[in-house]
């Protein structure tokens, strides 16, 4: 599911990029453990997306230094890190 963005969903990149990288800061201790690993996972792919790669494997290596960050999202991140993301438009 974190692998795949339609085309409606580029054009909102840029939005998206700001209200993950607010999310990612905003997180607090009374949220699911793992919704950080998810946010950071998604928001690595819309960097990469976005062109910047190396702020992207940062993310990527912020996922996987989580201990509590969901398989999805290790995978994502583990995925990203061997190859930038690219969007499969559909």
């Amino acid at each position: 599911r974190l692998r795949t963005v339609t085309g409606v969903q580029t054009c909102a990149l840029p939005i998206s990029r700001g209200r993950l990288e607010r999310a990612a800061h905003a997180l607090a201790d009374g949220q699911p453990r793992s919704l950080a690993g998810l946010v950071l996972a998604r928001l690595g792919q819309v960097r990469d997306a976005l062109g910047d790669r190396e702020l992207a494997q940062r993310t990527y290596r912020a996922v996987l230094a989580l201990s509590h960050a969901p398989q999805v999202a290790r995978a994502a991140a583990e995925d990203g890190l061997r190859e930038p993301f690219a969007l499969h438009l559909t």
